[in-house]
């Protein structure tokens, strides 16, 4: 299944914000979109996930204008995960991800015994099952963004879309947010994921589209498309990539900033 933008041009009203994006992702695949704030990244989100109309082109999910998709059809196969994690009221753990199963119940039914394992099993997945009875609001930003995840996945979609997932994350919780990307990527789940962190682009070991200047501006594999020069354009800072951990057999790339 892929999920598609041709030749769009994406804003707000007559006001084009992004021209002539292109952009094809396909389950089992992910892509991370780097850019500065204010660069489109958001506005490119809205636009995949119908809240934005296309001022001009066509967003596809597998061949289907999603205009013509009604939201509850949508909603089983593209799944989103906000920066905003607080919720107005004090649900447990498993009511939060049990609101995952709306788009597959029928108006006025409640949720079922089929519904309640598919919340277990997402929980087990991302191994936070011990939280289940803890009030969503008194947990730790980590673990609060990874039920956040658990409710994506019980839409059981082919898509999940997250906007800087790891954003006032400490650095252990956005790096396991980064392993549990890996592993729904590895599961056929096709990720869609802003980041402002090159570094975490080559730990998911993924495609990238660049957002600059109004446009798509580079896309392809991040070891071939990341490199000092377009960082330095896109960021306005110097920076060496090197390779590290060659060593252990877990060889990666990473960006060091050269701050003088």
């Amino acid at each position: 299944m892929q999920i598609e933008i041709a030749h769009a041009n994406l804003g707000y009203g007559k006001r084009v914000i992004l021209h002539d994006v292109s952009l094809t992702a396909e389950t089992g695949q992910t892509i991370c979109l780097l850019g500065k704030n204010g660069a489109g990244k958001t506005t490119l989100f809205k636009s995949l996930l119908g809240i934005l109309p296309v001022i001009a082109g066509k967003v596809q999910l597998d061949g289907s204008d999603i205009s013509k998709l009604g939201r509850v059809e949508f909603a089983r196969l593209v799944a989103y995960v906000p920066q905003a994690r607080m919720l107005p009221f004090p649900f447990s753990v498993r009511e939060v991800v049990l609101f995952g199963r709306t788009p597959h119940l029928s108006p006025f039914s409640v949720p079922g015994k089929e519904d309640k394992r598919i919340v277990e099993e997402c929980l087990e997945m991302l191994h936070i099952a011990h939280l289940g009875n803890r009030t969503f609001t008194r947990l730790s930003g980590g673990e609060q963004q990874m039920v956040i995840i658990a409710r994506a996945l019980a839409q059981q979609p082919a898509f999940i879309i997250m906007d800087e997932p790891t954003s006032s994350l400490d650095f252990g919780n956005q790096t396991q947010v980064i392993s549990k990307v890996n592993e729904l990527k590895n599961q056929s789940l096709g990720i869609i994921m802003a980041t402002h962190s090159p570094d975490q682009v080559f730990m998911c070991d993924a495609d990238v589209a660049i957002v600059h200047h109004g446009k798509l501006w580079k896309q392809g594999y991040c070891n071939e498309v990341i490199t000092e020069e377009v960082l330095r354009e896109v960021y306005s800072v110097d920076v060496t990539i090197s390779d590290v951990g060659r060593d252990s057999g877990q060889s990666r790339r990473i960006c060091v900033p050269n701050i003088r």
